[in-house]
């Protein structure tokens, strides 16, 4: 089984919700003028799933510790070039 980089994983999570919006939303828009618009917001915010803020924390967490992670990587391979 492949492991996948945490950023690949993010980054799929992220188009895979782009993804879900702009098809929700192409949808809901191509109701058109006829239906009520009160219908049409109810429609597209029913799809949205909340995350809790538990959640998003970690997420954040997790972000600043890969952007720290490469950083230091970034460092390391500087001073591995420089020692050559």
């Amino acid at each position: 089984m492949e492991v996948k980089h945490p950023l690949e994983s993010l980054l799929e999570g992220a188009r895979v919700a782009v993804r879900s919006v702009a098809s929700t939303l192409a949808s809901t828009l191509a109701q058109g003028p006829g239906a009520p618009l009160a219908e049409r917001a109810e429609g597209l915010l029913d799809r949205f799933a909340l995350v809790p803020k538990s959640e998003l924390d970690r997420l954040r967490a997790d972000i600043e510790a890969l952007q720290k992670e490469v950083a230091r990587l970034e460092t390391r391979l500087n001073h591995l070039g420089e020692s050559r």
